[in-house]
């Protein structure tokens, strides 16, 4: 157990260092340079070579991945030029807004899929698990922006039970005091997680009955 964690630890860390390799370099092989980018095209020489100065881009480029390494590991995410703020402080404006929204939609997705998933399981390649495994499919390729929009026009247009625009307000309070415009938003991402969940769940509980133990307990008359 001790050897499977280390060497998952380790694979996770290869995937971060990639993944950050990547975005680095992506970045600098786009056309132009992030100065002009920045400071326009009309910027001077001087003020292109001043700003590259204080972001440290007339550096090699190693060095340049290195302290992008550093400050990352510092919880240094950079600063959006176009919103005139840090990355950090916009996430943790925009974070607990979306927990409002993530946490109940995975609670219902579990509570969905979970049950279904060991129905179907008990009940292998009977109706049940053909009709949840197809619902399942559909739901899991079907991008969830149109499964949201499926929605808004069914229950918001046609049937005018919900309101089609989720809460606009910047802080927790303003969201959950319109819980009605929650109710969507929720559910889509319930039912797009429901298909990704059941399946796993459905593979766990057949890899479970098919144990030597549970095997054993049937052959003795445990149901």
């Amino acid at each position: 157990m001790t050897g499977f964690v280390i060497a998952r630890t380790l694979q996770a860390i290869v995937v971060l260092i990639l993944v950050t390799l990547v975005v680095f370099f992506l970045q600098h092989l786009l056309p132009g340079s992030e100065a002009r980018a920045i400071l326009g095209l009309h910027a001077s020489n001087a003020q292109v070579q001043a700003f590259n100065r204080a972001n440290g881009l007339n550096q090699p480029v190693i060095v340049q991945y290195l302290n992008y390494i550093w400050r990352l590991l510092h919880g240094n995410l950079g600063f959006s030029y176009k919103l005139n703020e840090s990355v950090a402080a916009l996430l943790a404006n925009d974070i607990p807004n979306d927990m409002v929204i993530v946490i109940p939609a995975v609670v219902l997705s579990l509570a969905i899929a979970v049950p279904v998933a060991m129905y179907q399981a008990v009940r292998r390649n009977r109706l049940f698990d053909h009709a949840a495994t197809g619902v399942a499919f559909v739901l899991y390729a079907m991008p969830s922006f149109w499964l949201g929009l499926l929605l808004v026009g069914w229950l918001s247009v046609s049937l005018r039970w919900l309101p089609s625009q989720a809460p606009q307000a910047s802080s927790v309070g303003g969201v959950l005091a319109h819980p009605a415009g929650l109710v969507l938003p929720i559910l889509t991402l319930a039912l797009a997680n429901v298909a990704l969940f059941s399946r796993y769940m459905r593979s766990a509980v057949i890899d479970t009955l098919a144990q030597d133990y549970i095997v054993t307990a049937k052959a003795k008359g445990t149901r």
